[in-house]
């Protein structure tokens, strides 16, 4: 006959050893989905605020101007300008790798404004 082996674990190192393995499948299904290392949450934002900003100053400036409001219809409904906000979320993916001097960011964001304003623009 086979002697049959059984080992008796204290609960804590059963409840430790549980812990670890819930921790490891976490790990694995909380994966963030990013774009150059932004959430993709954030990246919404960032076109939501900028969009509404967007619109704002847009609109500030109609009125400073020529004296009128004016409706900034877009394809978004309600108070969005969704070019500014694509133009700032394209800026924000392209430059948030660069060093945080003034300089870098002046040419990298000079650049990539004008290959963004060129991109959407469409005339060549």
């Amino acid at each position: 006959m086979k002697k049959c082996k059984i080992e008796i674990k204290e609960p804590s190192k059963i409840i430790q050893e549980d812990e670890k393995n819930i921790k490891k499948e976490d790990n694995k299904i909380k994966k963030k989905i990013t774009i150059n290392g932004i959430g993709i949450w954030r990246i919404l934002a960032y076109f939501i605020i900028y969009s509404v900003a967007g619109y704002i100053i847009e609109t500030l400036y109609g009125i400073i101007t020529k004296g009128v409001w004016e409706s900034r219809q877009s394809f978004l409904y309600g108070p969005f300008c969704g070019i500014y906000g694509l133009g700032a979320v394209i800026m924000i993916l392209c430059l948030h790798k660069f060093p945080k001097k003034f300089n870098t960011l002046f040419i990298g964001g000079a650049i990539v404004g004008s290959i963004v304003e060129d991109a959407i623009k469409g005339e060549y």
